[in-house]
């Protein structure tokens, strides 16, 4: 009867989010030791920015127990130990906890990936990915966010580095291989500007950002550790004072 809105405005999902914690509420005072009510009443605190930031982190608190405790009564993709970092940083708080979280997420991750390689409904060379690349794609940028917002530039350089290995280790095959390698290949660009721009090295991070921006194909989907970045690069140059006839002939050099 209340499913989620696919109108795509923020106000619907809002109005949607309000009724779910109303009756998440319930859930909890009903089940309390399930995961799924508790998972509800943070799918909702999570979505509104106005709830107080004491609600929001017993919300996540009582969830990580309860998932915690029984792990194997719910699933998720991403992990839910992604979904609560993804909030963490949209909330700016517990950013010391994300990249704990991240590691407990990839582990699950890990055991997915060796169940896709040892299926036979796909091809031997489609295998290789599978889920495990959600690390790639949320999971490392989303450690390179926090360690760039606590100033730890050293364990963000590390963490790319730890991208840059994995994408030259495990190269996509298959039809898609091309999508993937630009959607890779755009992300470490991307991860590429965010650092060289809490460097303060804002020419370096434009560069990067038009490479990003020139691979990637679709919008992302909103998210602290998401960038659009040629809309990125646009506004570090105007920053800088440039023109856009001088960005778009640098663009076309």
């Amino acid at each position: 009867k209340h499913p989620y809105p696919r109108t795509g405005k923020a106000e619907d999902e809002k109005a949607w989010a309000r009724q779910l914690l109303e009756a998440s509420r319930d859930w909890v005072m009903r089940w309390p030791g399930a995961v799924s009510p508790h998972d509800a009443r943070f799918s909702s605190v999570a979505l509104l920015e106005e709830t107080p930031l004491a609600e929001f982190h017993t919300a996540a608190d009582a969830l990580l127990e309860r998932y915690e405790q029984q792990p194997d009564e719910f699933k998720s993709l991403p992990p839910l130990h992604y979904r609560v970092a993804e909030a963490y940083l949209k909330r700016d708080t517990r950013l010391e906890r994300v990249a704990e979280l991240v590691a407990a997420g990839t582990a699950e991750l890990g055991v997915e990936r060796e169940r896709d390689q040892a299926s036979d409904t796909e091809p031997p060379e489609e295998r290789r990915d599978g889920s495990y690349g959600i690390w790639f794609q949320d999971g490392a940028p989303m450690r390179i966010t926090a360690h760039l917002r606590l100033n730890q530039l050293n364990e963000a350089r590390r963490v790319l580095r730890e991208m840059d290995e994995y994408h030259l280790a495990n190269r996509p095959q298959g039809k898609d291989a091309q999508a993937t390698t630009d959607f890779r290949n755009a992300t470490l660009w991307t991860m590429r500007g965010r650092i060289a721009e809490a460097e303060k090295r804002t020419a370096d991070a434009v560069v990067l950002y038009l490479r990003a921006g020139a691979l990637q194909r679709t919008p992302l989907r909103p998210g602290p550790h998401r960038v659009n970045a040629g809309e990125r690069a646009r506004d570090l140059w105007k920053q800088m004072g440039g023109t856009a006839e001088g960005l778009q002939a640098m663009m076309e050099a």
